[in-house]
């Protein structure tokens, strides 16, 4: 699941938006499920930020399906609030048909994590707009 990244919150939503466990990636190990904010760190600003590439990376090593996800509310839930309290908010997710993305050819590795990328941070945006 890959899904844009306004605050904490996020991982929160997410989280009970679906049916099974969500384990957020931070750092590598071993996975089942997995969730990752492609953007990386929180957006200051709002908006989706581009994506970094180890989002493709993970698509195109595991060959598993990417399910996009945008979660919207969650930043005008916390938009100039002290002490990351939450205002009232109604937040949603919508999610997106999964992809399933091929493996790359030896020398396009790099461009193909980009393509890759940019296909799925398309995904989210169009579900965040």
């Amino acid at each position: 699941m890959a899904a844009n990244h306004h605050n904490y919150l996020d991982g929160i939503v997410l989280s009970l938006a679906v049916p099974e466990p969500i384990s957020f990636l931070v750092m590598p190990r071993v996975w089942r499920v997995v969730g990752i904010f492609p953007e990386g760190p929180f957006s200051v600003r709002g908006r989706l930020e581009r994506g970094l590439p180890g989002v493709g990376l993970l698509a195109l090593r595991s060959g598993v399906p990417v399910i996009p996800a945008g979660i919207r509310g969650t930043w005008e839930a916390l938009v100039g609030r002290r002490f990351y309290v939450p205002r009232r908010r109604a937040f949603t997710v919508r999610f997106g048909p999964p992809r399933v993305f091929g493996t790359a050819r030896r020398g396009e590795a790099r461009m193909a994590r980009q393509h890759v990328t940019q296909r799925i941070m398309g995904d989210i945006a169009a579900l965040v707009s």
